[in-house]
């Protein structure tokens, strides 16, 4: 029969016609858990590199971060700060992803606790290489964050230091 040999029907995926109706996905990934993707015009991440804005119809890419922090503007053009430690981003098709060793929502930084820890980094005796570079690690992870929640944007006016 005729209807036997027809190949399968496959739902079309169609762009938005004009640009401002086009919008990234923006996905973080850590080793504990997924953050609900964001829908976003645009994205600026901190990569070993520099800072890297994404936009909808770029160019495959993958990009080494470092600690440092991710910019999302959603469609209505409010941003969202989220600090990043390390990790690697994807961006194809519209879709960026962001693998990261941790990650924290601006809003949700405790000051006083980031305190804390590096008051206890810095009371550190550690001798031991090892020891040490891992203590200079979280001393960077917990001063981006201080940073990006002291210089949050729309309260300062002051975009997140690296």
């Amino acid at each position: 029969c005729s209807s036997c040999h027809e190949k399968p029907s496959r739902t079309a995926v169609t762009k938005p016609d004009t640009p401002s109706e086009a919008m990234l996905t923006v996905s973080i990934i850590t080793p504990e858990r997924a953050l609900p993707p964001y829908q976003a015009q645009h994205v600026t991440f901190t990569s070993v590199d520099g800072q890297v804005g994404v936009r909808t119809g770029m160019a495959p890419m993958v990009a080494q971060l470092k600690v440092g922090f991710a910019m999302i503007r959603d469609p209505a053009g409010k941003e969202r700060t989220i600090a990043l430690k390390g990790g690697v981003a994807q961006v194809l098709e519209d879709q960026v992803r962001l693998f990261v060793e941790a990650a924290i929502d601006i809003d949700h930084i405790d000051l006083a606790l980031i305190q804390r820890k590096l008051d206890e980094l810095g009371n550190s005796n550690a001798t031991d290489a090892p020891t040490i570079k891992r203590n200079e690690s979280e001393a960077q992870w917990y001063l981006m964050q201080q940073s990006v929640a002291l210089n949050r944007t729309g309260e300062s006016g002051l975009r997140p230091a690296v």
